[in-house]
């Protein structure tokens, strides 16, 4: 029979290896392969609408069997949620839909996830999701700066996204380029290409005249500082994902785009001011007219592929059994805690065994 000293230290030695065990189970699920679809699911502008559509193209998604379908859903913080629809799979095994907001807002300022769920069909609760199969998450570092790109900037006027400013106000010069080489009166190309600069600087620009119309100028702070913006912005997102290739990848994008953008919208400046400091309406007068305009064409479609890629660090690629929620089981929390617990059960160990053997030196004295 075993002496209950021997007894206490058997039972804390089991206790301990297990613990050790259950470790090892935790951080063998956490390294388990990720099963991705093909394909994606992304945020697309509808119409004049920013946002708020979501443009579904996936691949890879197995049969289901008679009577079962796939359907889409956009998920918030909250829990809030909503249908993209029954999505029909090709025999191919992709599936291709969009879903448009009906009152045509932003989809960012409400759906962070997105999930496929196994559906019967027909279905008898349409508006209860069935089995999660596949899902996706914004980056959780990345979202704040989706947001500032994309939603609201706190420090720009009306609050108005980085990258969404970005594209608007060089569209705003651009019009006035383009008024610019209709006009008829030097005097109003001169003064719509210095409107054009107003836009562009801002406010505070170098080259900015308040003798301009007011209201003609844009709303003051500058596309060049939201270009600034939208740089900074993208490379937060890129640091604060934790090593997402898919996120740093786009993020790099908005980062080459906006830096196109700042290009054009430099040499659209500098054609502006030789404009308004001629002395005559001649033929290079009119060259540097030109140039300010294709200038800042060149700037916006930049700006534009900016906004995109801006749309796509918040990309979905639904991934096999994964939830939209936080994970419970499996995750670097929950390892984090089991360690804790492993790192507890031999610190009692290493107790109960010092008292074990304090006992057993009064004892023997």
């Amino acid at each position: 029979m075993f002496k209950p000293r021997t007894l206490s230290i058997g039972l804390i030695l089991t206790l301990v290896a297990a613990l050790t065990l259950s470790l090892g189970v935790v951080s063998a699920d956490n390294d388990e392969e990720e099963v991705r679809l093909g394909g994606s699911v992304v945020y697309r502008d509808d119409g004049g609408n920013a946002s708020a559509k979501v443009v579904i193209a996936l691949s890879g998604l197995p049969a289901l069997p008679d009577g079962m379908a796939y359907e889409g859903w956009l998920i918030g913080v909250t829990g809030d949620k909503v249908s993209t629809g029954v999505m029909r799979r090709s025999f191919t095994g992709a599936m291709n839909g969009s879903y448009v907001d009906p009152d045509g807002e932003n989809l960012l300022t409400k759906y962070t996830a997105f999930a496929i769920t196994k559906e019967p069909s027909p279905d008898p609760d349409p508006a209860t999701p069935g089995e999660v199969v596949y899902a996706d998450s914004i980056n959780e570092g990345a979202a704040p700066h989706v947001g500032r790109l994309l939603v609201k900037w706190r420090d720009a006027p009306d609050e108005t996204a980085a990258a969404v400013g970005l594209r608007d106000q060089i569209a705003m010069a651009l019009a006035h380029a383009e008024a610019a080489e209709e006009a008829s009166s030097m005097v109003v190309k001169q003064r719509h290409a210095q409107r054009v600069i107003n836009i562009l600087q801002g406010d505070d620009g170098a080259d900015y005249a308040r003798a301009v119309v007011p209201g003609a100028s844009g709303d003051g702070l500058g596309a060049m500082n939201y270009a600034d913006a939208v740089i900074a912005v993208a490379q937060g997102a890129a640091a604060d994902s934790e090593g997402d290739a898919d996120v740093q990848a786009a993020a790099g994008m908005v980062v080459s785009h906006a830096g196109s953008a700042v290009a054009g919208m430099t040499q659209a400046v500098n054609n502006a001011k030789a404009v308004i400091s001629a002395s005559s309406d001649d033929f290079a007068f009119g060259l540097r007219l030109e140039n300010v305009r294709l200038s800042l064409e060149r700037a916006h479609n930049s700006a534009d592929d900016a906004y995109v890629s801006s749309q796509n660090i918040a990309t979905f690629v639904p991934i096999l059994g994964a939830t939209p929620e936080p994970p419970s089981v499996g995750d670097a929390l929950v390892r984090v805690l089991a360690l804790g617990v492993l790192i507890a059960g031999l610190a009692a160990a290493a107790a109960g065994v010092y008292l074990l053997l304090g006992q057993r030196r009064r004892v023997a004295a």
